[in-house]
């Protein structure tokens, strides 16, 4: 998770980090297939099941044709009209418009993969034992975006060619990816504050977890960096993510604390009440000291929002010319030079549509849809099993810190597309590992109250 935290903050395709990201993957999913239990293969089903139809729909889209078949799919006539002006006659190619992209969106899988099948090795201890990794990131990413704003704004410090330069963006190449990132650690962070190390009473028959009285304080210390880095970063979306997940952290600090929020002790109350306080003291002295650029840009929208809200409806109105199928998995780019206004022609080009609910149904179709659908589906599940069978509250407490993360990045896909990045990819799937845990836990204890 480290290793993808510090290599893998852009979603390009041609960053110099990738050959050496991208085969530690391929080598990691492949361990862990081989050091998976044959009982956690038969827990996992619906996971590694989803995890190989993911594969198997990406692959499928690279399997070559023959010339009737896709000659006669929707939105291949340009593709036609070369291949007869240039004299190459009929030629096999695959569903994909764009084989060298569809390639390279396979190729990106394996690290989430990776992360599921190393993870599903992990004991649910260790899965905990996530947290402090991921809080390390977040960290060194704010402590790096400090430097960032310090230093010129094209300075060393900037990790990637293509990038905001001059922005706050720490580990990654968008200021945006960065503040769902740190959005979603917050969920984290309370869920780590109240919970600690499972101990085993009566036989082994009840079980409680007893929290170090350091984490708090360590988590409030985190937090008082996170939430100033998240105005200063300008991240509208980012913003909105923020504001989802911290209308859940008093219920996550709560449950991990094996407590209802109302049951807590009289000094935890006065404690998290303090700490809200300080927080909200350091968003207003970033307001009132004009350092929050996220609320600059949400009162002074530029440029990129307008050319979003230009390219939304072009994308929506053409989701039926490629369909059932879909142009084919990372070929957006490829795709939208097709079906792009000639009023809209500009210097620059449109990478993405920046909001992959859009995207996703754009470039995959039907198949893209469905497997929208059947991720929206799992999270609901296991959301409900969390709350109708009572698991243990520290479990859950995890389950649904998994859920928030999602949430978050749910949010920032609205106006971005942070689950292309390969290191919010993998926290993705470590955030479904917890949910996992959450839903597969031993059933509540009232005796562990």
């Amino acid at each position: 998770m480290l290793f993808y935290l510090l290599l893998g903050g852009s979603s390009r395709f041609d960053n110099l980090s990738l050959p050496f990201l991208r085969p530690v993957a391929v080598i990691a999913t492949f361990y862990g297939l081989w050091q998976l239990p044959a009982l956690r293969q038969r827990t996992a089903r619906t996971m590694l099941g989803f995890m190989a139809a993911t594969f198997l729909v990406v692959a499928l889209y690279l399997v070559p044709l023959p010339p009737a078949w896709w000659q006669g799919l929707p939105g291949r006539d340009a593709i036609v009209r070369v291949d007869h002006v240039a004299g190459l006659g009929d030629v096999y190619r695959p569903l994909s418009i764009s084989p060298v992209l569809t390639g390279n969106a396979l190729f990106a899988l394996f690290v989430p993969a990776s992360i599921l099948v190393n993870g599903l090795c992990l004991t649910d201890d260790e899965l905990r034992g996530l947290a402090p990794v991921v809080m390390i990131g977040a960290l060194v990413s704010c402590m790096l975006a400090v430097a960032q704003m310090l230093g010129p704004s094209d300075g060393p410090l900037y990790l990637y060619r293509s990038t905001t330069n001059g922005a706050a963006v720490g580990l990654f190449a968008n200021r945006n990816h960065h503040a769902v990132f740190l959005a979603s650690v917050l969920a984290v962070i309370a869920t780590y504050a109240a919970s600690g190390p499972a101990i085993r009473t009566i036989a082994g028959q009840r079980r409680r977890h007893v929290t170090s009285q350091r984490r708090p304080f360590v988590a409030l210390l985190l937090a008082c960096l996170i939430l100033p880095m998240l105005l200063v970063i300008g991240s509208r979306g980012g913003l909105a993510a923020t504001i989802g997940v911290l209308v859940s952290l008093p219920f996550l600090y709560a449950m991990a604390a094996e407590r209802k929020f109302a049951t807590l002790a009289p000094g935890i109350r006065i404690a998290l009440a303090t700490a809200i306080m300080v927080l909200a003291a350091i968003v207003l002295w970033a307001t009132l000291s004009s350092r929050a650029e996220t609320l600059a840009r949400l009162t002074n929208p530029g440029g990129d929002q307008e050319l979003r809200f230009k390219v939304w409806p072009v994308v929506f109105d053409h989701l039926a010319r490629f369909a059932p199928f879909g142009p084919g998995p990372g070929t957006y780019e490829v795709a939208y030079k097709l079906i792009e206004p000639d009023q809209d022609l500009r210097p620059t080009y449109s990478n993405h549509a920046h909001n992959d609910w859009l995207e996703i149904p754009f470039t995959m179709g039907a198949p893209g849809i469905l497997l929208l659908l059947l991720t929206l589906a799992w999270v609901a599940r296991s959301g409900a099993v969390m709350i109708i069978r009572r698991r243990l509250l520290p479990d859950r407490a995890w389950g649904w810190t998994g859920i928030v993360m999602l949430l978050a990045f749910g949010i920032g896909s609205s106006v971005d597309y942070p689950l292309r990045v390969p290191s919010l990819l993998a926290l993705a799937v470590v955030a479904c590992l917890w949910i996992r845990l959450g839903a597969t836990a031993p059933a509540h204890d009232q005796g562990t109250d």
